[in-house]
């Protein structure tokens, strides 16, 4: 997503807003050259409002502010995106031991998500943010994470857990 603006030379305070949203969130401080790029993934999905305030000097900041008030916005829609899924904690382990993950789930539309799967070698093995799971005798096993976000997209992330030599 680019943005453009007047007032290249006047610094300006880019903001978004979600549709039904009350709070702004600040995207950028003291931006110049009358533009900026943004990455469409790492924004809400949906009708968003974007609001450009410049502030500066000299006759062209004035003029804008004679006009519009330095305050310029426009509303788009984008589309919703993907939720993002990590895994944390170790990848392997001494034979018969138990390991403990965490899961981990963030929509840019729904903030954290807390409706976790978890999945042995392809099996079910739990839901919520923690798998404790004992390590495998040999070899080792794949545990996989999905999130479902609120329009119905499904991210997996994968892990692998092997047994480690014994001390």
């Amino acid at each position: 997503v680019i943005l453009e603006w007047g007032l290249a030379e006047a610094p300006a305070l880019v903001q978004i807003q979600a549709a039904g949203g009350a709070a702004w969130t600040t995207l950028g401080v003291d931006v110049t050259g009358g533009a900026l790029t943004l990455d469409a993934k790492a924004l809400p999905g949906g009708s968003v409002t974007f609001r450009v305030v410049t502030a500066g000097a000299g006759d062209a900041a004035l003029q804008a502010a004679a006009v519009s008030d330095g305050l310029h916005s426009g509303e788009i829609q984008l589309p919703d995106s993907a939720p993002r899924v990590w895994i944390t904690g170790p990848s392997s382990g001494p034979e018969g031991a138990s390991v403990v993950l965490f899961g981990h789930a963030f929509d840019a539309e729904d903030g954290v998500l807390e409706n976790l799967q978890w999945f042995v070698d392809g099996a079910p093995a739990g839901t919520g943010d923690v798998l404790q799971l004992p390590v495998p005798a040999a070899g080792s096993v794949e545990v996989s994470l999905s999130a479902v976000d609120s329009a119905g997209h499904t991210v997996i992330a994968r892990h692998r857990l092997e047994a480690s030599a014994a001390n």
